[in-house]
């Protein structure tokens, strides 16, 4: 069983606010675990299923009960060409 160990850029300990000091521990068979090389503090990430992302795409809301054709109506201007 292999474990591997990567910092994260950037990301601050909630127990010490130490910043780049958290590491993420990856062991086969486990749930991820993040953890502070500075103070110790240590808790576990919990996989989530990602929900899919609302988007312009798939909207979720109800369609029109009522569609209705446009009609184009020709402009009232006079012709400039005519004169």
């Amino acid at each position: 069983m292999a474990i591997k160990k990567r910092f994260i850029a950037g990301a601050t300990c909630p127990a010490c606010n130490a910043v780049d000091r958290l590491v993420v521990i990856m062991e086969e068979g486990r749930p991820e675990r993040r953890e502070c090389v500075a103070c110790g503090f240590s808790d576990t990430q919990e996989t989530l299923t990602p929900s899919e992302i609302p988007t312009r795409v798939i909207p979720k809301q109800e369609a029109d009960a009522e569609l209705q054709p446009l009609r184009f109506v020709p402009s009232t201007k006079p012709d400039e060409d005519k004169g």
